[in-house]
């Protein structure tokens, strides 16, 4: 009994001691020790260190400190006094695990902290900090204790806080504010708990989750799970799997979603000017396997427009996408906004002369990708009015060789077919255009946009093109090739033809009636040679007008020099069909009668030739002051056969109608090689003086 007597005094004497160890622990003033505090902080910072406020030390078997007001100097060259400066910080830390080499943080809190991070104009930053000929932490050799060393931290909070970056060569300004940040975990096993809430420039942010263990996170070679959901502005998101950096590169497992009304805060954050797309919602499975990135089942929502499949993306020397792509719709007004804020804006900034821009293209990007994309989409719609349907393409990059090989669609009824081959490995990229068009109704496109209510009939194109260039207007200027339009009979609309006879009443009460408006057929046939179009011919011919026109537009300068005809088959109103001018620019054409046309059309029968389909007018006016019409079989026949056989005329074509208009002119007015009547009866008139009266009635006289 003596022995238990004798423990038992020992243990009252070891609780005596502890008890008194901790009151006079307890009783010790911490800030006597503010002064070799703040110097050993300065001397492991290199920075002059300030704590004004009180300092507190709680001690039990998980001590605490407290700290008040504390502060960090900037850099000698910072434009702010402080660096950092903390209201309140507060660490506690367990005892107990100490004697097993553990560090467990129980709790850590930061209340008020500013941070200033900046750079000065040679991009130096004011976190380097000056330790002179101090060792870095974990340089000295011959410890290998640090390395068993194992952290954890039970709880971080952090409240009211401010980041700010300032960057010197650039002068941009970065403001990070956290209104709360709250990490806990069970241990270095258990997954962290993250709650987070704040604003990045202005643009208020929160995020709520798990990230993975603390084992986890500070493993190097292990991935990191996550599962999170927060919002940014108005954008919510979600984020769950695994990601990580191993040695085979960076990995991911992880499945996403964005939801967002519009990407405005998105500018905001970037700085950059994002597309006015709106009700945005996409999902997708991202996995990454060193450098390869892959979008799996890919199903994203704007607006009307939807998009699915896959796609992926390899990075390296020469980084490859991959995809096939599906669509129900994509309506191209959810990426470029309203069509008034778009006209308005192409009218705010669009101040060149010029239809083909002269900004060059960046093709750097074709010359160090590859790509394989198949695209197929059921309505592709390009405006209010107009949509393109079945739309299938296969867009190819190789060797800076761009391909769209080929693109079909369905459209007005018909089929467009293109072809395209832009080849950016070249010095002077070159550019090749095959495009298709059959059985196209532009009636019923024309009637769709509310233009003309009346026109009937369908149109067929071939173009085959080529050209080089580094921006449009340079490949516009050098190309050759072919232009063909060809359509069959149908029907004009008066509104149409009143254009094509602007000024001449008496013509035009002809075509209020439907049965007068029978259109026979429309052809326009150009040859180009290095940027210059030269037409083989230009026909519009119905029952009672035949418009037939040559000329030049001109792709390097943007001119138009073309002078058409108009032949009408009422043998009483063929001095009203006067011929007209189109002039300008592709931007800003300019269409005017033209009397020397009219008067230059009576000298065809002398070899003037003012267009290669003469022929048409020939048949035309024969036909005028005998059968009273000409046949729609007739006019077309010639214009085709017209077309593929006349050649300009070696004296100057328009031009030396121009140069000849005068004399022409005087014969015409005199008798002359050109004289008499039109119409087969008695009296005076001839047709400049019909064409004289149209234009008065043309200018308002």
């Amino acid at each position: 009994m003596r022995l238990k007597h004798f423990f038992i005094g020992f243990l009252v004497l070891i609780v005596a001691v502890l008890v008194a160890g901790y009151a006079v622990i307890s009783s010790l003033d911490i800030n006597q020790y503010r002064d070799e505090i703040i110097a050993q902080a300065e001397k492991a910072t290199g920075r002059k260190v300030r704590i004004d406020g009180q300092m507190n030390l709680k001690v039990s078997l998980t001590p605490a400190i407290v700290l008040n007001d504390v502060g960090l100097a900037n850099a000698a060259w910072g434009d702010a006094q402080e660096m950092m400066s903390v209201r309140r910080f507060e660490l506690e830390v367990a005892l107990l695990p100490l004697l097993s080499s553990q560090i467990q943080v129980k709790r850590l809190v930061i209340v008020e902290p500013t941070i200033l991070l900046q750079t000065n104009e040679q991009g130096d930053g004011n976190w380097a900090f000056d330790l002179g000929e101090e060792k870095s932490v974990g340089s000295d050799s011959g410890s290998g204790g640090d390395g068993d060393i194992q952290a954890s931290v039970d709880e971080l909070l952090i409240e009211q806080g401010r980041l700010i970056f300032k960057d010197g060569q650039s002068g941009e300004t970065l403001s990070l504010t956290l209104d709360l940040v709250r990490a806990t975990a069970a241990g270095v096993d258990t997954p962290v708990g993250i709650e987070a809430a704040g604003s990045y420039q202005e643009v208020p942010f929160a995020v709520n989750g798990t990230l993975g263990s603390l084992a986890q996170l500070t493993n190097p070679d292990a991935l990191k799970s996550l599962a999170l959901k927060g919002s940014v502005g108005s954008a919510e998101y979600s984020v769950e799997g695994k990601v990580g950096q191993t040695p085979a590169g960076p990995q991911a497992d992880i499945s996403m979603t964005f939801v967002a009304n519009s990407l405005d805060d998105f500018a905001k954050l970037s700085g950059a000017e994002l597309p006015p797309i709106l009700d945005i919602n996409i999902s997708s499975k991202i996995v990454a396997e060193g450098q390869s990135l892959r979008l799996n089942d890919l199903q994203a929502k704007i607006g009307n427009s939807d998009l699915t499949g896959n796609l992926a993306l390899t990075s390296g020397k020469t980084p490859k996408i991959t995809g096939v792509l599906q669509s129900e719709s994509i309506d191209l007004r959810d990426f470029t906004g309203p069509a008034s804020e778009r006209e308005g804006a192409a009218e705010a900034v669009d101040s060149s002369p010029y239809v083909f821009k002269e900004e060059p293209f960046d093709l750097q990007a074709l010359r160090t990708a590859t790509m394989d994309v198949k695209l197929a989409v059921g309505s592709f719609v390009l405006d209010e009015k107009v949509a393109l349907e079945q739309t299938q393409l296969a867009l190819g990059l190789q060797d800076g060789k761009l391909t769209v090989t080929p693109l079909k669609t369905l459209f007005g009824g018909g089929q467009i077919t293109v072809e395209t081959l832009l080849n950016a490995a070249q010095k002077n990229p070159s550019f090749n255009l095959g495009f298709g068009a059959a059985n196209i109704d532009y009636g019923r496109i024309l009637r769709e946009q509310g233009i003309y209510e009346k026109m009937q009939g369908t149109i067929s194109s071939n173009l085959d093109l080529t050209g080089a260039g580094t921006s449009p207007r340079a490949i516009a200027s050098s190309l050759n090739g072919k232009i063909l339009i060809e359509g069959g009979e149908g029907v004009l609309d008066d509104k149409l033809l009143k254009v094509l006879t602007a000024g001449l009443g008496d013509l035009q009460n002809l075509f209020n009636k439907d049965e007068s408006n029978k259109l026979y057929c429309i052809l326009v046939d150009f040859d180009v040679e290095n940027g210059l179009a030269t037409s083989n011919a230009i026909v519009i011919a119905s029952e009672v007008l035949t418009v037939s026109g040559a000329g030049t537009i001109d792709l390097r300068t943007e001119k138009l020099d073309l002078l058409f005809d108009t032949q009408t088959s009422q043998a009483s109103l063929a001095s009203l069909a006067i011929p007209f001018r189109v002039g300008g620019t592709l931007k800003n054409p300019k269409a005017s009668p033209d009397v020397a046309g009219a008067a230059a059309a009576l000298a065809k029968a002398a070899g003037v030739a003012i267009n290669p389909v003469a022929g048409i007018g020939a048949i035309v006016g024969q036909q005028t002051s005998t059968s009273g019409g000409a046949t729609g079989a007739d006019v077309c026949k010639v214009a085709v056969e017209e077309a593929g056989t006349v050649q300009p005329s070696p004296t100057g074509g328009i031009q030396e109608t121009i140069t000849n208009a005068p004399k022409l002119l005087q014969d015409t007015l005199t008798g002359g090689a050109s004289g008499g009547t039109t119409d087969g009866s008695s009296g005076g008139s001839n047709p400049v003086q019909g064409a004289t009266e149209g234009l008065k009635k043309l200018f308002g006289n």
